[in-house]
């Protein structure tokens, strides 16, 4: 490793010294060199440690419908899904036919190995649940890795990682809760 390298704080794999985000995971690394070009122009930037802060996440959680999910790619100012349905599959939309699948490939989802059906996300009584759906690269739930097959209940602000690509799921309370 050359001693101009920056080490990811995520996955601790080592950059190149003027990445602005890490190769391998996409966390966000820092001081790196900023090309104006591609700066995105957005207001808030969503990482790892803004969602470790309880306030920062029930204020996300209270900005979403009760029963809704949002999803956020890390890095990203907007979720790119908010949805109320039962259930929806985390993946790559490469064919057609399938209406309940959200397209992590505008994301990176090909480069950072996430399946074409990689994860389903189940609305349950108390909020969600994922299943990994036998995914190549695996599913974690706060780097905890997900056996296939099988349902685990997702907190509101919880890290997900499909593949190498990092995911944060925020939700407001379901009714009764």
């Amino acid at each position: 490793m050359d001693t101009g390298d920056k080490i990811c704080p995520v996955c601790k794999h080592p950059n190149e010294a003027e990445a602005l985000e890490c190769a391998f995971c996409g966390a966000p690394l820092e001081g790196g060199k900023r090309d104006p070009t591609t700066e995105k122009m957005q207001n808030v930037t969503l990482t790892l440690s803004t969602l470790e802060e309880t306030s920062e996440s029930d204020r996300l959680s209270s900005a979403i419908p009760p029963g809704s999910i949002a999803i956020y790619i890390l890095g990203e100012t907007k979720p790119i899904a908010v949805t109320a349905q039962g259930e929806f599959i985390l993946g790559r939309h490469v064919t057609e036919g399938i209406d309940n699948i959200i397209d992590l490939t505008p994301y990176g989802g090909l480069e950072k190995g996430v399946s074409r059906k990689h994860a389903i996300v189940r609305k349950i009584d108390i909020g969600y649940e994922i299943v990994d759906l036998y995914s190549t690269n695996g599913t974690w739930v706060s780097e905890k890795r997900l056996l296939p097959n099988k349902a685990y209940v997702l907190e509101s602000g919880i890290h997900i990682r499909l593949g190498q690509l990092l995911l944060v799921t925020i939700f407001g309370r379901m009714k009764g809760l």
